[in-house]
């Protein structure tokens, strides 16, 4: 089982999400490190991890309770801090036990971001977005853009002969996530802080969308039309496939995850490129690009609800919570030596979340209004 994976379990057994497969699964995964302890780094093969699901399917359907177990499995249920890196303590080691802390001073809790967005017309009207949906935006030019019974914006064409091409922008803000269904039935999701750019109709050789901050594209297949999409530095193309693309303006690299199928990568107005096969990443940083298998699950967490930190550096790891909670960081003392590994649901409150990173007693977090103050 890879450590994401673990992550990922913890956080639902954590909320109360997990179904009883995955409790089972947890349960027994639990049971296996205990048996291993010494050894820090024991993983369960895939052969034993089909062995497990087979004896849940067969079993029976009463949910079973989460097992009592030592101070760091306690907090790998709560969703934790499992790994802080440079500070001696490692993920899956049980002889080192994290104290629970009351250090975290609130003025007034702050709720997670939600379902929301703007979206610009091409004539330049706008239209707030949220969790409603079987909302009709707009019906004219042989388009309707609607949002259907999931929340979903998508676009339907009507009518074939009054179709007409425009531009239309989607722009989440901070705090604010949403998904989008292209005319040719491509899916985008797009995180915090993110904006989408694209035609209402795709009616020339290629489709191409123009995307700032992060998104997550499911891209349905015309080998007669490329999908390309466009970012300040980088360009991806693909005819049909799975991938995110992280292009926040601050952070210091662009990083474009494949999941399944194949996608050419290069920079901008650049000929060369680099093709990725799943479970591939490439990161760009000042034009050069760096290619490395990755555990893709790391990268797309934030689509299924989580926050997964596997040895993230603090500043990148708060930078995520900023955008989600609309909040401002700052930092009192040096942090460098800091990295975060767990997973911590979307939908905690800040409050939550901070209390679970601040529980290995290393770190302080004070709120002040909107503003997280981290002190050590």
């Amino acid at each position: 089982m890879k450590e994401s994976e673990f992550l990922m379990l913890a956080g639902k057994v954590s909320d109360g999400t997990a179904s009883y497969a995955e409790l089972s699964l947890y349960n027994a995964y639990l049971n296996f490190l205990q048996k291993n302890a010494s050894d820090t780094g024991a993983e369960l093969t895939g052969e034993e991890v089909s062995v497990l699901w087979d004896k849940i399917n067969l079993g029976t359907e009463e949910r079973p309770a989460t097992k009592s177990f030592s101070l760091i499995y306690k907090i790998a249920i709560a969703a934790s801090v499992l790994m802080i890196s440079g500070l001696g303590i490692y993920f899956f080691n049980p002889n080192h036990v994290l104290k629970p802390t009351e250090n975290l001073e609130l003025v007034a809790d702050i709720q997670p971001g939600g379902n929301k967005a703007v979206l610009t017309l091409a004539d330049g009207h706008q239209v707030a977005l949220n969790d409603s949906s079987n909302r009709i935006i707009t019906a004219e030019n042989g388009m309707q853009i609607h949002l259907n019974d999931g929340g979903e914006l998508v676009y339907q064409i009507t009518d074939d002969k009054k179709i007409k091409s425009d531009y239309n922008k989607i722009e989440t803000g901070i705090g604010g996530q949403y998904q989008v269904i292209l005319p040719d039935g491509t899916k985008v999701w797009l995180n915090s802080s993110s904006s989408l750019r694209y035609p209402t109709v795709f009616n020339t050789g290629e489709r191409t969308v123009e995307l700032k901050g992060e998104g997550y594209f499911e891209v349905t297949k015309d080998k007669t039309k490329p999908f390309k999409v466009i970012t300040e530095t980088q360009q991806v193309e693909v005819l049909g496939t799975k991938f995110n693309i992280n292009a926040y303006p601050e952070e210091e690299h662009i990083r474009t995850t494949l999941l399944q199928g194949s996608v050419n990568v290069g920079v901008l107005n650049k000929t060369s490129a680099y093709t990725l096969k799943p479970g591939e990443q490439a990161v760009l940083t000042a034009q050069h690009f760096k290619i490395a298998t990755v555990d893709t699950e790391e990268f797309i967490s934030w689509k299924d609800g989580y926050f997964l930190f596997n040895d993230e550096p603090i500043f990148t790891a708060m930078r995520k919570l900023a955008r989600w909670y609309d909040v401002e960081v700052v930092y009192e003392g040096d942090f460098k030596d800091i990295n975060f590994g767990g997973s911590v649901s979307k939908s905690n409150s800040l409050q939550k979340t901070l209390k679970v990173l601040q529980s290995t007693n290393k770190l302080k977090f004070k709120i002040e209004g909107r503003r997280i103050k981290i002190m050590r």
